[in-house]
């Protein structure tokens, strides 16, 4: 079912992710009988130049993405420190533990959320590079149990 099958109002799952020790996972799920999500982003195909930032996908058992949202590198963090000479210079460094929520249709087969990020450590010696810099990678695959009941957004 590719993300125009996907209507609403509908079932919807509200995940919290949570990222620890390098890796992210469920932390915990609440399935919302009825609401409206905004629509999926698609991105441009543009393989041979690669996509940069952070989002997640609702992939299918097929491996087609059902929905897709964008978001900001929830890892990331950043502080601007300010000199005695009134320059100002921004620090970028990745948090220890993060903690998201993330909306998702609630389908009945089983699906399972990718999230995707570009590099978030500048290269060794180049403080000034954003995470951004670099083309995103899938960071974490997590499986999510088939939701049973509801009409779950097919037409």
């Amino acid at each position: 079912m590719p993300a125009s099958d996907v209507r609403f109002p509908s079932p919807v799952r509200r995940v919290l992710l949570a990222f620890r020790d390098g890796q992210w996972q469920i932390e915990k799920e609440v399935v919302v009988p009825s609401m409206t999500l905004p629509k999926s982003i698609s991105l441009p195909e543009t393989a041979e130049r690669g996509h940069q930032g952070f989002w997640f996908e609702l992939v299918g058992e097929s491996g087609d993405t059902l929905y897709r949202r964008i978001l900001e590198n929830p890892a990331e963090s950043g502080a601007e420190i300010f000199s005695p000479d009134g320059t100002i210079t921004r620090m970028d460094e990745p948090r220890e533990t993060v903690m998201v929520e993330v909306l998702i249709p609630a389908l009945p087969e089983p699906t399972r959320l990718e999230l995707f990020a570009s590099e978030s450590r500048p290269p060794a010696g180049d403080r000034r590079e954003s995470f951004r810099s670099q083309p995103a990678r899938r960071v974490a695959r997590l499986d999510l149990p088939p939701v049973s009941g509801g009409d779950h957004g097919k037409r």
